[in-house]
């Protein structure tokens, strides 16, 4: 009776570590095992100069060339709904952000070669960023 039972915990010993090395490494096995992380996230308010201006925000952002259809213009969708997420959840909190246009931000960056470096000051009289 003895081999049988050492035989069954040696069968799901090696099942357990065929199935783990198997899927992932040990890091990534960790994911699976860990506790999820309860802690809720902290939302700051921007700081403001002036407490009568609304601070300007500018959501830029960039993906690298991409063949497939599908995924043409997903960084515009992403910062389209990046900006919706936001001014609701700024419009639940009492709070005033405006936005720089998108197509503000698609003009400054086809007209701003990748290289140069990107400064998002804005000039004298001038409501746009220059570069």
């Amino acid at each position: 009776m003895k081999t049988g039972s050492s035989r069954r915990w040696f069968l799901a010993l090696a099942a357990g570590v065929l199935g783990v090395n198997a899927g992932c490494d040990l890091g990534a096995l960790m994911y699976f095992l860990a506790p999820d992380n309860t802690a809720k996230a902290k939302l700051y308010q921007l700081p403001v100069e002036d407490k009568k201006k609304a601070p300007r925000v500018v959501i830029l952002t960039y993906m690298g060339l991409e063949t497939r259809r599908e995924f043409i213009h997903a960084d515009r969708q992403m910062a389209e709904r990046l900006v919706s997420h936001v001014q609701q959840l700024a419009e639940s909190n009492s709070e005033h952000i405006s936005f720089v246009s998108l197509r503000q931000v698609e003009e400054f960056r086809t007209a701003t070669p990748t290289g140069a470096r990107w400064t998002w000051r804005r000039s004298a009289g001038s409501s746009r960023p220059t570069g």
